[in-house]
């Protein structure tokens, strides 16, 4: 049973980056701009603006996220390694009351629809979480070059913690409950 699952998780990582490489380079926006600096996405810097319409059609910004901490996550509704990491953070936020971060999941695939997104949301999220398609702007100015890219933001915006691989319920709840303090 250990092995089976092991042997699982190992083909969803694969499925994963190969998932991320050919949106790379199917998608030039994808990828952000090779001139851009990465100061703005390094852990301790303000997270850059955006502007995204969620699937509830409603405008959503940093600003939108500030005043408690936030999860803005990159990922794919095929991204298995994403499914079981948000798993562990509805849990995360139900364990913690519901209300005590903000969860933003930006969906980079152009090809996913808002069903897609929807189906996502009621299998692996949570109905308060913010639902969103990413945009040029976003996917440049974060310079998003995988799947499963999650950036944890204090009450202010700040990023605290940048990742690259699935979430860990523990880990993650140390994290949000240090910035909740």
């Amino acid at each position: 049973m250990r092995n089976a699952f092991l042997i699982m998780v190992s083909v969803s990582i694969v499925i994963a980056i190969v998932g991320a490489i050919a949106l790379s380079s199917n998608q030039p926006g994808l990828t952000g701009s090779n001139s851009a600096s990465n100061s703005g996405t390094e852990v301790g810097n303000r997270t850059p603006d955006f502007t995204l319409t969620d699937i509830e059609k409603r405008k959503i910004s940093l600003d939108g996220l500030t005043g408690k901490p936030a999860i803005i996550w990159f990922t794919a509704s095929y991204c298995v390694p994403c499914q079981i990491g948000a798993k562990e953070v509805r849990r995360l936020d139900e364990d913690l009351g519901g209300d005590k971060f903000n969860v933003l999941m930006v969906f980079i695939d152009p090809r996913e629809t808002e069903k897609d997104l929807r189906d996502w949301q009621d299998s692996f999220g949570s109905k308060d979480w913010l639902i969103a398609f990413a945009n040029k702007e976003i996917t440049d100015s974060y310079e998003i070059r995988f799947l499963d890219t999650q950036y944890l933001l204090d009450k202010e915006g700040i990023i605290r913690n940048l990742a690259n691989s699935p979430v860990g319920y523990e880990a993650y709840k140390s994290k949000i409950e240090e910035l909740l303090q």
